[in-house]
């Protein structure tokens, strides 16, 4: 038995249709449908009803397409322990700001993200804030009502942040105009 077993079994579980659960797998129907038949003959019972359409388990196979998907799940939880391990994020990460912050905030905070996740690809999208036009408010009126707020409590005070550090300049790809995307490397 094979994680690639589990997963054709899945996949023809999940469409009910060889083709297209072969499709989805990437590889040719007859190679899903051999891989399902050898499983099968391992454990020595039938996992799906071949003779109706679309194709449906057994009450047997019901039972191991269910483990199936929590052996797969497990396996892929492997990988994610590996990546939490290495402490490693890659990707993108998007970023929108207004003109006016972006000077400010972003230094600091993208040498950060720099040198502890240097496989970030940073896009950012300077933009300006669109405003709604100020509407009048309605007179109030005998038949208004009036409800009474609740009065403001205390919060906890503010911890004191940590201070900010000369940050390493960001490389632009493209000039900065209004509404234009850019990103860092």
């Amino acid at each position: 038995m094979t994680l690639t077993q589990l997963e054709y079994v899945v996949a023809l579980d999940t469409h009910r249709h060889f083709v297209s659960a072969s499709e989805k797998c990437f590889v040719t129907q007859p190679t899903l449908s051999m891989q399902i038949q050898k499983l099968e003959e391992e454990l020595g019972v039938k996992i799906f009803d071949r003779t109706k359409q679309p194709v449906i388990p057994t009450e047997t196979g019901i039972s191991i397409i269910a483990q199936a998907r929590v052996i797969l799940h497990e396996a892929g939880m492997i990988h994610q322990l590996v990546s939490d391990q290495n402490d490693s994020m890659q990707g993108e990460l998007r970023v929108g700001v207004i003109p006016t912050l972006a000077p400010y905030l972003l230094p600091p905070l993208f040498m950060h993200i720099r040198q502890k996740y240097p496989q970030v690809n940073i896009i950012i999208k300077e933009t300006i804030t669109k405003t709604k036009p100020i509407t009048k408010a309605k007179p109030i009126t005998k038949s208004s009502t009036i409800t009474k707020t609740k009065p403001i409590t205390k919060t906890k005070p503010i911890t004191k942040a940590k201070p900010i550090t000369k940050a390493k300049p960001i490389t632009i790809t493209k000039p900065i105009t209004s509404n234009s995307s850019w990103s860092t490397n």
